[in-house]
């Protein structure tokens, strides 16, 4: 096992890996419940993806409420340490998938930290997106929720495996758009950054020819 530089096995699952883990669990969990009783409980199967949302949506308030308050982690979440401040609820979702999934190891973890610390709108895209994100979600969780307990058994179960997962793709393309225009507004301000720098690099020089200017004028 070779250490990381957060001092953990790679063999060790990361905080999205765990989650996934749960969510397995509790998907099983409902559908050997649904599928006991003869008949089977329809309304317990059409569960499953509306209550990992609710899940996950609670969690990610919870994290985006310790974030917004600046309140430490009480144990280690992905590259965030124990005792650090909380970062927007994306954050870990983001590096873990990148890192682990898309093979960017350690080097991509060390870039985004060093990307969240420098950017400001770097941080606050995370937050909106986490925000807009998570809102939609707990709404169509509850809602779906509330469907599958006043409809009939039929129409339950469809709600419960469809609704979802039209919203997730529909909202999924919002997400695209609203992540292309939340990077523009991180690259302008990185140019704005740099114009500023560079004209205060260029003030001395403009000084001295505006007053070299000035005094072949006389």
């Amino acid at each position: 096992m070779v250490p990381t530089r957060w001092d953990e096995p790679l063999v060790m699952f990361d905080f999205t890996h765990w989650n996934i883990l749960v969510s397995w669990v509790i998907i099983i969990a409902e559908l050997v419940l649904g599928t006991i009783p003869d008949p089977p409980w329809i309304r317990m199967l059409a569960m499953p993806v509306p209550s990992l949302f609710f899940i996950f949506s609670i969690e990610m308030l919870i994290f985006e409420f310790m974030h917004v308050l600046k309140m430490s982690v009480p144990f280690r979440i992905s590259s965030i340490a124990k005792g650090d401040p909380m970062r927007p609820a994306l954050y870990p979702l983001l590096e873990d998938i990148i890192a682990v999934d898309g093979n960017g190891g350690t080097e991509f973890r060390d870039r985004l930290d060093q990307r969240y610390n420098a950017s400001p709108p770097f941080r606050n895209m995370l937050h909106r997106l986490t925000i807009l994100w998570m809102v939609p979600q707990m709404l169509v969780a509850e809602g779906t929720l509330a469907g599958i307990v006043i409809a009939d058994h039929e129409l339950a179960y469809t709600l419960g495996w469809s609704v979802p997962a039209i919203w997730a793709g529909i909202w999924a393309m919002v997400m695209v758009i609203c992540i292309r225009v939340e990077l523009r507004r991180e690259r302008h301000y990185w140019d704005g950054v740099r114009l500023t720098q560079q004209l205060q690099m260029d003030r001395p020089y403009t000084s001295e020819v505006s007053a070299q200017f000035e005094g072949e004028r006389t």
